[in-house]
């Protein structure tokens, strides 16, 4: 089954997010773009890919996304360009890098990302620097 492609863009001046940047043309001609390799060019975007999984609640689960995995602790989605895969990355010193494929049975909530959420990013770090 192939997975359906979605893409969002972190928009650095502006500090927002952009979803479904492969099909918004609005917002795309207002920023001066003609197509979606744009994005892909332009050093003031970052683009982040969906997994094609969702979380608990149904929300999509993009690349840069921050998930908490209950039990365990939280994450990062990263893309591995080498192995054509996605891996949740641990935050926590005590955790295992582990593939975001499906072979776990396992509860994600999506807490946010690394482009919106930096305050959860520094949360994380300084309870880590508490245990």
């Amino acid at each position: 089954m192939m997975r359906e492609l979605k893409f969002r863009a972190w928009y650095k001046s502006e500090k927002k997010m952009i979803y479904n940047i492969q099909n918004e043309f609005e917002e795309r001609i207002e920023l001066g773009m003609d197509c979606f390799s744009d994005y892909l060019k332009n050093d003031n975007f970052i683009v982040n890919q969906f997994t094609g999984r969702t979380d608990k609640e149904g929300k999509d689960i993009y690349e840069d996304d921050i998930l908490l995995i209950i039990g365990q602790g939280y994450f990062r989605v990263t893309w591995d360009r080498d192995n054509c895969k996605f891996y949740l990355l641990p935050l926590e010193d005590y955790l295992d890098e582990m593939p975001l494929d499906g072979s776990w049975e396992i509860d994600y909530e999506v807490e946010g990302n690394i482009h919106e959420n930096k305050d959860l990013l520094e949360y994380i770090e300084k309870d880590q620097k508490t245990k």
